[in-house]
């Protein structure tokens, strides 16, 4: 129990600094104890695209529509704000947080893949 509210604690600061500064970055390896954020009751698991991270996870801000996405890698957690949650509102995702060249560029790899 004690352990579940620590993980939510370290996760509500994490995520709030992210909103804050835009980014974040953790290393798992640090000084610092990581909680492990599946604990946390504030993130759920979610997709992103594939930039070597092992799974993602997103904490909708409900009010706003924007999400907290954090990328979880072998040796830290990296996160950024999303203005869409993909979940909410998919096409402005696409548009407005991946831009048309991210998306231009996705498709063309898909397709080439597929030959």
């Amino acid at each position: 129990m004690y352990e579940d509210l620590e993980s939510e604690m370290f996760w509500t600061q994490f995520a709030v600094e992210t909103l804050i500064f835009g980014k974040r970055k953790v290393m798992k390896n640090s000084r610092e104890k990581i909680p492990d954020i599946s604990t946390s009751g504030l993130f759920r698991i979610s997709i992103g695209e594939r930039k070597g991270q092992s799974r993602d996870w997103r904490m909708l801000i409900e009010i706003t529509g924007r999400s907290v996405h954090v990328l979880e890698y072998p040796d830290r957690y990296e996160s950024h704000v999303d203005e869409f949650d993909p979940s909410v509102r998919p096409i402005e995702h696409l548009v407005v947080d991946k831009g048309m060249e991210d998306i231009a560029g996705y498709l063309k790899r898909r397709i080439s893949r597929k030959k």
